[in-house]
């Protein structure tokens, strides 16, 4: 099975969400909840993350938090083991307990932190739990309107956008947008929550996908159409409209170039090469794939011009 795409770089925000295998309750008693409070204190000290959010429901617990440096994958896997370990002890069970694979999505912290925080602290008020998000006592919404300060949860961060506790508490109340409610409720997060932008960025600064990863992650940061299109027309001399076009019976080196790349590094499938620029059938795309590949193998100026147009898709756009 295709295993998430984990996006690690320093400094990234992440919204995560975990469940019980087979929806299982992960949360039995008050005992289960604060250890896992206290976890995340421990946890979130020895990382030096920061913590903005979180709620722990039945079934499911949800996080946002930011990581000085791309450990992500250790992060989750120490909470996730130790609180397994905490639960079996606890309950008199063994083996997992979450479902093997947590949810995670990169934010863009300027548009997107605030609505996702608002999202997390709503998810008893939804779910028909609490009444009002300040009642559930499992979620950090009350530390924000706390004039306190956690030393190991930072809220600083999310209230740069309001004027107190009051505005934040009025603005969670104004519940969730209608396209992240959209967004939420798809059975597959996108792995980034951001404008084009931004995942272009992040596509640079992450670990490249590998082939193990789900095929709609990797679409998803992958360089536009335009961007190879134009990389490809430029070092060939010739227009985006003859790469597209083509003629039948002219040989068009750079058409089939930017079907390679586009197959390499966009992922598309051939069938959807195919349609885009409008061949026969996705075998034509294979075809066109192979020989831009032989001749990367014995021709080496070919091969470093073909670098050439991968090195200027991977810069950031401006």
């Amino acid at each position: 099975m295709a295993r998430p795409l984990r996006i690690q770089y320093p400094g990234a925000v992440y919204h995560v969400m975990n469940r019980g295998a087979v929806r299982q309750k992960i949360f039995l008693d008050e005992g289960d909840y604060q250890f896992f409070i206290n976890l995340l204190e421990d946890t979130f000290k020895k990382w030096r993350v920061e913590l903005y959010a979180y709620c722990l429901m039945g079934n499911h617990y949800h996080l946002c938090f930011k990581t000085p440096e791309a450990k992500l994958s250790r992060i989750m896997r120490h909470i996730n083991g130790l609180y397994t370990q905490h639960f079996n002890r606890a309950h008199g069970r063994d083996g997992p307990l979450f479902r093997g694979r947590y949810k995670a999505m990169v934010i863009e912290e300027e548009d997107y932190l605030h609505q996702v925080v608002r999202y997390i602290h709503l998810n008893p008020v939804d779910a028909g739990i609490s009444e009002m998000p300040e009642d559930y006592p499992w979620s950090s919404h009350k530390i924000f309107l706390s004039k306190k300060n956690i030393r190991w949860f930072s809220k600083e961060k999310i209230m740069e956008w309001f004027e107190g506790p009051q505005s934040f508490h009025e603005f969670v109340l104004e519940g969730n947008d209608s396209t992240l409610n959209a967004l939420y409720k798809r059975k597959r997060w996108p792995v980034i929550l951001g404008g084009e932008s931004f995942i272009e960025n992040i596509r640079l600064a992450s670990d490249k996908p590998s082939k193990e990863h789900v095929r709609a992650e990797k679409q998803f940061i992958r360089p536009s159409l335009e961007k190879v299109l134009t990389a490809v027309a430029n070092e060939f001399g010739v227009t985006i409209t003859q790469i597209i076009q083509g003629r039948r019976g002219q040989t068009n080196l750079s058409r089939k170039v930017a079907l390679w790349i586009l197959k390499e590094h966009g992922d598309y499938t051939h069938e959807q090469l195919a349609r885009t620029f409008a061949l026969g059938s996705g075998k034509t795309v294979g075809w066109a794939c192979k020989e831009v590949k032989g001749k990367m193998d014995i021709k080496l100026t070919f091969k470093n011009r073909i670098k050439k147009i991968q090195n200027q898709i991977s810069q950031p756009e401006t």
